[in-house]
Parts: structure tokens; sequence; C-alpha cells
């Protein structure tokens, strides 16, 4: 048996894929090993543990958790180890992808999108939403929140640091690295960029 050789082609899709240009598309060319991995950055997602997740309410999970989907919008999952991202994101976006790539895509989120480390966060800045992740001696938190203005993002933070004392702990930024240094690497004691 020869081994299988795997190419990932990763797909941003700003503002949940309102915004996305079926144009785009057409210079990606995946073929028939690739898989297409689209990372829907909405603040329209949760996240449960794997042995809670149902595929067939996974629309109902969604509203469960607050989140509203509208009625030009399709519920979307994937899972990641142990935990199952639940996004709700545009269904012509969907429709586009599916339609182009069939069974190669996968929907994710930044939420689950980089490694976690055992102790500190992880705060990745998107189009219109910050996901904040924060571990110690277990994850703590796994949340995406929308937010409109610079005013917003700091409000979120100060609120987690408020509970989970982010703080005072590693951080890791990622997305819009420079608007999230700007506006708090004063804040946090020990904060990369990635």
């Amino acid at each position: 048996m020869s081994p299988t050789n795997k190419s990932y082609v990763s797909i941003q899709l700003p503002l949940g894929g309102h915004s996305f240009s079926s144009n785009s598309l057409r210079g990606i060319n995946a073929g028939k090993h690739s898989d297409i991995h689209a990372i829907v950055d909405t603040a329209k997602c949760a996240v449960v543990p794997v042995e809670y997740f149902d595929s067939h309410n996974d629309e109902e999970m969604l509203r469960a958790t607050g989140v509203i989907v509208d009625g030009d919008e399709v519920v979307v999952h994937s899972q990641h180890d142990t935990m199952v991202a639940i996004m709700a994101m545009s269904r012509a976006c969907y429709d586009m992808l599916t339609k182009e790539y069939g069974e190669q895509i996968t929907f994710t989120t930044p939420l689950l999108t980089s490694p976690m480390p055992e102790h500190g966060s992880v705060i990745h800045l998107g189009t219109n939403a910050i996901y904040v992740r924060v571990a110690n001696d277990g994850l703590r938190l796994i949340e995406a929140m929308e937010v409109a203005s610079d005013a917003d993002i700091l409000y979120m933070l100060e609120s987690i640091n408020k509970v989970y004392n982010i703080y005072n702990m590693y951080a890791r930024a990622e997305g819009d690295t420079q608007r999230l240094m700007k506006l708090c690497k004063r804040s946090f004691k020990n904060i990369v960029c990635e």
C-alpha cells in the first residue's frame, strides 16, 4: 500500500461568507487529493464537546446557545479532536463552495484552527468577531464574540480578564494582529503575534 499524498488549501470566509466571490474560486486548483478547509469568520459559532454533539440537531444546538440563524444561512459543523464547532454561514456561499468542491470541503472556525497552549490565551481578531480561548489546567473559555469597534474589543478583553486574569498570562495574537497589538499590547504582560 503506497502512502497517500494529501495537500490542504485554506479559504478564509470574511463576514461569514457574505462577501465571498465565486471568481476567487476559479484560481484555486484543489486537485483530487486535496482537502479544502474553509475558515468561517463569524461570531455565530459555538463549540461543544464531541460526546454532546448531535449532527441531526446542529441548528437547534446552535440556537440553544443564543445564536439566531437567519433564513439565508445554513448551519455547518466540524470536529477537532474532542470538540465540535457549529457555525452559521451564508447559504449562497455554502452552495457555491459545495458545488465547486463537493466532499473535499470542510468548514471550521478560528476558535479551532491553531494549537492551544497549556496555560495562556489565544486571541484571534477577525473582520467583525473576536475569538478567545483561555487555558489554565484545562480549557476554561472558548468563545466567539461580535465586535463592531475598538471599544467593543477592549470591553470584551477587559471583561474576560476580570474572570480569567488573561493580562498576566501568556497570550498569542492571531488574525488582525496589527490592530490587536495597537489596542492591547500595554494591557498584556506577555503577548506574541502569529
